[in-house]
């Protein structure tokens, strides 16, 4: 059934706060990524794809595994692939520590199937101190059912 699809990215954020200049291995490993719709993954964020549906939205959230942090979105960026936003990307966040962006993918049945790469650009903060900007790069999939 088609619908709007959530996608939350998760951190681990006192751990990735612990890396003095984290390499992109150790931020894969402290995010996992999931959305309302049984999105799959075989290991990393780079292998996260989420199936989407078109004329729908898409919207990203930040959360933080642990007390005391807020994870912000502050944008998305087109990598490859089919783009099937209404409004091309990059997007960006509203700048504030809890940020989350939304948007319209296209009402076009020449995407089902095609797959669209992009780049996820987040920080965190606490109370003391924001980390980041940090990226990872996830996948779009155009349901092949709507």
């Amino acid at each position: 059934m088609a619908k709007d699809v959530v996608i939350t990215l998760n951190v681990e954020c006192a751990t990735l706060a612990g890396y003095t200049c984290p390499s992109q291995q150790q931020i894969d490993d402290t995010c996992t990524l999931s959305d309302n719709n049984e999105g799959s993954t075989n290991g990393g964020p780079e292998q996260f794809e989420s199936t989407v549906f078109k004329d729908k939205n898409v919207e990203w959230k930040g959360h933080s595994y642990d007390a005391g942090y807020t994870v912000a979105i502050t944008g998305i960026t087109y990598e490859g692939g089919t783009q099937m936003f209404k409004n091309p990307p990059p997007f960006g966040g509203d700048g504030t520590n809890s940020s989350e962006i939304s948007e319209k993918l296209e009402n076009n049945s020449g995407f089902q199937g095609d797959t669209e790469t992009y780049s996820i650009n987040f920080s965190f903060s606490n109370e003391y101190k924001t980390w980041g900007p940090y990226t990872i790069d996830p996948k779009l999939k155009m349901s092949t059912t709507n």
